[in-house]
């Protein structure tokens, strides 16, 4: 998991103890695994189908997927050299302006993580 850097220095360079991001949202959310597999490698695309993923459960009231799709994120931005992807949610890359005109859109809110808000409030001022 760790790999030396050129200066000889290691870093984790994964984001997750277990696995790359990928994977490990997998193992969070496998409801995304097809959307999530057409956008392979494409980090800042996958972040937009975390938000499609969010919307649709607020569509169908599936608040338990709401949670994980926010907590995996919370999770993400805490772990060692997270700065992509809290960068990622910073310039909007996990939009969740689509949710403002559902009725859930309250309940959404109170379900996302102190860290998550922050950058997302930080990527609408």
């Amino acid at each position: 998991m760790d790999k030396p850097l050129a200066d000889g220095k290691t870093a984790q360079l994964l984001v997750y103890l277990e696995g790359p991001f990928e994977e490990e949202a997998l193992r969070w959310i496998p409801e995304i695994e097809g959307p999530l597999q057409e956008h392979r490698g494409m980090f800042y695309s996958q972040l937009g189908v975390f938000a499609d993923a969010v919307r649709e459960g607020a569509e169908e009231g599936d608040f338990e997927l709401i949670q994980r799709i926010l907590s995996f994120l919370d999770l993400a931005i805490s772990q060692p050299r997270s700065e992509e992807i809290a960068n990622a949610i910073q310039v909007g890359k996990f939009d969740l302006d689509s949710i403002e005109d559902l009725p859930s859109s309250d309940t959404i809110k109170r379900l996302i993580p102190p860290r998550v808000r922050e950058l997302l409030d930080h990527e609408s001022a």
